[in-house]
């Protein structure tokens, strides 16, 4: 099933809250050159940045560079970048949201050598964090790396 093969190294990741070294995560976690970071409160690179109904009020810039010297490929849900989203919780780190939940089939997003992607997302209140997998090859898992970022603090 789908939904259980885009969880792997992502929800482990955000969920474990660990870096590499097996310490905390509170920077960036690169994967395959891949670095993902936000910025809370972040500025409006769209059209209109109006805020959701559902509490999610406060405007956060997401960005994706690919520093390495080769393509990436980013986990996708449909056509858009799978990102998934953590919050802490009574000192637990717990997957809200994004990529575990997808089930459309989906194609890996190609993230060139030098190339940064941008969006911009509304989050709630709390200590949050975000993550996407990453692989090597369009062909090959996109599941075996996440690259996760800061850990952001929403008001």
């Amino acid at each position: 099933m789908r939904l259980r093969s885009m969880a792997g190294a992502l929800v482990a990741a955000l969920v474990c809250g660990c870096a590499s070294d097996g310490g905390p995560l509170t920077a960036p976690q690169s994967a395959d050159g891949v670095t993902l970071t936000v910025t809370v409160p972040g500025r409006c690179i769209l059209s209109s940045c109006t805020p959701e109904p559902d509490g999610r009020n406060t405007l956060g810039l997401i960005e994706i560079t690919n520093s390495g010297t080769a393509d990436a490929f980013l986990q996708a849900c449909g056509s858009s970048v799978a990102l998934g989203e953590a919050v802490l919780l009574n000192g637990t780190w717990t997957l809200v949201g994004g990529a575990a939940a997808c089930a459309a089939p989906s194609t890996p997003i190609r993230i060139a050598a030098g190339q940064t992607l941008q969006f911009n997302e509304f989050f709630a209140t709390g200590w949050r964090r975000m993550g996407v997998g990453v692989g090597t090859s369009a062909t090959t898992s996109v599941d075996d790396a996440a690259a996760v970022s800061n850990v952001f603090h929403v008001l």
